[in-house]
């Protein structure tokens, strides 16, 4: 059960709550807490200086926020809004504002504005993108079908509109039209590995193990570093059950992770560290379903005292050995992992909030 806020917000905050990682920290602490009442476990003290100077900060960006939109009027989005509500025929006006309204969560709103966009400028195609992701978000695939087939008839060469099709076709289970729209994708682009690995994973789920293997290699021969088909790999062999060449390319998966944690990643998640660790705030690191917590323990080599690490490696492929992968993720977005049901949200956060309960309060 997710509540709605308490108070009302400002469009800053509404923003930044409209991200995933946003409802999943409230679904986590909601979790903690009614765990935490089971077992009988008293609240803990409230570090208040710390809150106080976490507010502080965010107010503090709001307020620049706020200023960047009076230094550039383009991007304000009060003028925006207030240009499409006075009935503008600025095709793009009503574009961008409709991404206004699409990213705070006012879904009706945005969809206007993208099809008045559309009824403007017909030929341009980033109005159709936005609309047909608001459809398929909803689950309304028909409609988001229909979209990309327009955007086909405007350009007929758009790689991204067969890919975005193909997709499409996969989640209904309309798997000829699927394999026919990313083989015309690759037809027009035949160096792209992302095709090979969408239509690898298109095999994958239909069981169809060697076709998938042959055109996930067909991948990796041009793209050696194509991280996701790596994992697709490995969860094909998997499914087999060849399982020293599932942990051969599950190996090949994490040293291509470290190699790509490069200065900038490394620099920022130590900064990270440096700032809570100022405050007294527990640092708290949850790795991908399905990966191992190596690369990302990599990162902290040598200033790793004081954080959790959660490995959600052993509990999701014992689940996925065990109940099928599909009782866990609705795709393959990640090659051995992807976004979740349901009952994968529920793996994640529980194996989160013990690890937290039992680090930070010995419980």
């Amino acid at each position: 059960y997710m509540p709605d806020a308490r108070a009302p917000a400002s469009k800053f905050r509404i923003f930044v709550r409209s991200f995933r990682t946003y409802k999943l920290a409230r679904l986590l602490v909601l979790h903690i807490a009614k765990k935490a009442e089971e077992i009988g476990f008293t609240k803990p003290r409230i570090n208040k200086p710390a809150i106080q100077e976490m507010e502080r900060r965010e107010n503090e960006a709001e307020s620049t926020h706020a200023e960047a939109g009076k230094i550039n009027p383009d991007g304000n989005e009060a003028l925006l809004i207030e240009k499409v509500d006075k009935g503008s025929d600025d095709a793009n006006a009503c574009l961008e504002a409709g991404k206004f309204y699409a990213y705070r969560g006012k879904i009706p709103e945005a969809m206007e504005l993208f099809k008045r966009a559309i009824k403007l400028e017909p030929g341009e195609v980033d109005a159709y993108y936005m609309l047909a992701w608001l459809y398929k978000d909803q689950g309304q695939y028909l409609e988001s079908e229909e979209l990309y087939n327009k955007i086909i008839l405007i350009n007929p060469e758009s790689v991204r509109a067969y890919c975005e099709l193909g997709d499409n076709y996969r989640i209904l289970d309309k798997f000829v039209q699927s394999e026919e729209s990313f083989k015309k994708a690759i037809k027009l682009d035949p160096e792209n590995a992302e095709i090979y690995f969408k239509l690898g994973c298109l095999y994958l789920k239909q069981r169809k193990f060697l076709q998938a293997e042959d055109v996930l290699r067909k991948g990796l021969a041009i793209n050696p570093e194509h991280g996701k088909t790596y994992g697709a790999l490995v969860r094909l062999y998997e499914e087999i059950g060849n399982n020293s060449a599932a942990e051969e390319y599950r190996k090949k998966t994490e040293d291509l992770l470290l190699t790509k944690f490069n200065s900038v990643p490394r620099y920022n998640y130590l900064r990270l560290k440096e700032v809570l660790d100022k405050y007294g705030i527990k640092l708290v690191c949850v790795q991908y379903p399905m990966r191992s917590i190596r690369p990302l323990k990599d990162i902290f080599r040598g200033a790793e005292e004081g954080i959790i690490f959660v490995d959600n490696q052993a509990s999701f492929r014992k689940a996925v050995k065990r109940d099928g992968y599909t009782e866990y993720f609705i795709d393959n977005f990640g090659g051995d992992f992807g976004h979740f049901t349901q009952k994968g949200n529920e793996l994640l956060v529980e194996k989160i909030a013990n690890a937290i309960l039992k680090e930070v309060f010995n419980k």
